[in-house]
C-alpha cells in the first residue's frame, strides 16, 4: 500500500486483539539474588475450592502461592478461577497485588489463549571477588582473550570488567569494559564458561481448563519442576 501511495492503520479491533494475545505470554524482569547459590523456596500455599455446585459443573477456586530465593523478597501470587456451565471459565491473576489477568477492567474474565507467566531469577557468579580468576574476549578484538583483574556483576546480567590490554608499545595498560556479555567470560585456568545460576517461576493457566490444569513450575536449562517439590521448612 504504501508503494502506491496510501497509509493504512491498524483498525481497532486488530490492535485490541494484538494487545490482548501479547498479554498471554509475560516475563517480568529479573530478580537479583545475592547469592551464589539459587535456593528456591515456596513459603506458603493455599487451595481453596468451593464445591457445593460441582454436579451442576459450577467451580469456583482459588490458589496462593508466597515463593521466593534466598536472600529475596517473596512473590504473591494469587489466582481465581470462576467456571460456570455453559460458559467460559473466568480468571482473575495477581502478583503482589498487581493485576496480570484480565488486561483490561474487572477482576476476572475469561482466557482467550493459554496464559503464562514467569518470573526470571538469576544469584551471584561464583568467585567473582577472586583476583585473575576470569578472562574476557573484548568485541573488538577478536578471538583473543586477556586476563580479567575484576569483575562486577550487573543487574542487567552484564559484567564491568577490569582488563589488562596490549597499549602497543610492548606493555599493557588496565582498561574498564563497562557491558561485557556472560559468553565473552570464562575461568582462566580450566577455560570453562561463565556459569551464572539462573531459574524462572513459572505460572500456567491453560484456556481449556484453568481450575484443575493450572500449574506453578520452576524451570532452568536442567530441570522442569512443579514448585511443590520446593516448600521451605519451618
Amino acid at each position: 500500500w504504501k508503494l502506491l501511495g496510501f497509509s493504512v492503520k491498524p483498525c481497532g479491533v486488530y490492535e485490541a486483539w494484538n494487545s490482548a494475545v501479547a498479554a498471554m505470554r509475560r516475563r517480568a524482569r529479573t530478580c537479583e539474588a545475592p547469592r551464589a547459590e539459587l535456593d528456591m523456596m515456596v513459603l506458603s500455599f493455599s487451595c481453596r475450592e468451593d464445591s457445593a455446585f460441582a454436579a451442576m459443573g459450577k467451580n469456583s477456586k482459588e490458589m496462593k502461592w508466597s515463593v521466593a530465593a534466598m536472600g529475596t523478597q517473596p512473590l504473591e501470587i494469587k489466582l481465581n478461577v470462576d467456571k460456570s456451565p455453559g460458559y467460559d471459565a473466568e480468571v482473575g491473576i495477581t502478583c503482589d497485588g498487581k493485576k496480570l489477568w484480565p488486561p483490561s477492567a474487572g477482576e476476572r474474565s475469561a482466557l482467550k489463549d493459554d496464559f503464562e507467566q514467569k518470573w526470571p531469577f538469576r544469584g551471584e557468579v561464583k568467585n567473582l571477588d577472586a583476583e585473575d580468576y576470569f578472562e574476557v574476549r573484548p568485541k573488538a578484538m577478536g578471538d583473543q582473550w586477556f586476563l580479567a583483574q575484576k569483575l562486577v556483576q550487573r543487574k542487567d546480567g552484564l559484567f564491568e570488567a577490569s582488563v589488562g590490554l596490549p597499549d602497543g608499545s610492548g606493555g599493557t595498560r588496565q582498561v574498564t569494559l563497562p557491558a561485557v556479555e556472560k559468553k565473552d567470560i570464562r575461568q582462566e585456568k580450566t577455560k570453562l564458561p561463565l556459569d551464572i545460576p539462573e531459574r524462572c517461576v513459572v505460572l500456567s493457566v491453560p484456556k481449556a481448563d484453568p481450575v484443575y490444569e493450572t500449574t506453578l513450575r520452576l524451570a532452568d536449562d536442567m530441570d522442569d519442576d512443579l514448585i511443590t517439590h520446593y516448600f521451605a521448612r519451618p
